[in-house]
């Protein structure tokens, strides 16, 4: 796991502004994933997508968008299928603004990404780079549901 706090602890490393999320590059990743966010890339579209993810891959994706998004996916090519990140937003001032940046640091949603992971600990490179909103997700971490007010976001 890591965290963008948008502190720069270290010369030649950056950060996101607005800062506030905690993600990981998953080695496993299976069920089915309701985007009902701002899709990187799609930031315009009216996007409502079901993914089925089996083996820490995209194997289905319909709904509002879908086509758009596999295009996309498409023309980076098979890796591009990688699930390659899982975000949890911390920041309580972020808003959703059909922007990416801000929206995936947003307190109370996930993100899921498709596509290059080798940036953060993950062992893909797709050339593509695409985060995902969920917004109002159930979380469960060791088989008990999540709680947002647990997390401290300083």
């Amino acid at each position: 796991w890591q965290i963008d706090s948008g502190i720069c602890r270290e010369p030649g490393i950056g950060v996101n502004l607005p800062a506030g999320e905690l993600f990981v590059a998953p080695r496993e990743a299976d069920g089915i994933a309701i985007i009902d966010g701002t899709v990187a890339g799609l930031e315009e579209e009216d996007t409502l997508l079901e993914v089925e993810i089996r083996d820490r891959r995209a194997v289905s994706i319909t709904g509002r968008g879908s086509e758009k998004l596999k295009d996309l996916l498409d023309r980076a090519g098979d890796a591009a299928y990688n699930i390659a990140e899982f975000g949890v937003g911390m920041n309580p001032e972020a808003r959703l603004i059909r922007n990416i940046l801000e929206d995936e640091k947003v307190m109370g949603t996930v993100h899921i990404a498709f596509g290059t992971s080798a940036a953060f600990g993950g062992d893909v490179n797709a050339g593509i780079h695409l985060d995902c909103i969920i917004r109002d997700p159930e979380i469960y971490l060791d088989g008990e549901r999540w709680k947002w007010e647990m997390i401290d976001p300083c």
